[in-house]
């Protein structure tokens, strides 16, 4: 349950800290990309997380499938949102780096912390994971999600 848990908050959870970059090298398209996927995810936006991705995308979760495409990505989140129910984001904190751009193409490594309490008097979620993105600029010249790969990190306690 943690696992599924700890992967799927990567994509549906995002609290008052602002999203930082430490050693960017990225124009603002990607910066405004990185905010827009922490404020939706700060607010346990599903409609809003997929709007950032390609309709081709993927997620590499750990022990998972791939999980390819946006009808996928919504059946998985709609999984996601029933295991949650009354759930509510305390923290979240996103840190960037290494950014690296090749015409429309752009990857960039983040670390993560989440903080999720639950309803029913369920234990907290504390967790922290590392994030692979590879982002693509289309046609409208908005970077959009093309892959991500999430792994769990050394997990906090309180």
């Amino acid at each position: 349950m943690k696992k599924i848990i700890g992967s799927a908050l990567l994509a549906i959870a995002f609290a008052a800290s602002p999203v930082q970059a430490a050693s960017y090298n990225a124009d603002a398209g990607i910066v405004a990309f990185n905010h827009a996927l922490a404020a939706a995810t700060r607010a346990m936006d599903n409609d809003a997380i997929l709007a950032l991705w390609e309709d081709g995308g993927t997620s590499l979760l750990p022990d998972m499938p791939p999980i390819e495409g946006k009808p996928a990505m919504t059946s998985f989140l709609a999984g996601v949102d029933k295991q949650l129910r009354g759930a509510r984001m305390r923290k979240f904190e996103l840190a960037c780096h290494a950014i690296q751009i090749t015409g429309d193409w752009a990857s960039e490594w983040c670390e993560e912390h989440q903080m999720i309490s639950f309803a029913n008097g369920r234990p907290p979620f504390n967790g922290t994971g590392r994030l692979l993105l590879v982002l693509h600029r289309g046609p409208n010249r908005v970077w959009r999600l093309s892959r991500e790969m999430w792994q769990p990190a050394v997990q906090r306690r309180g």
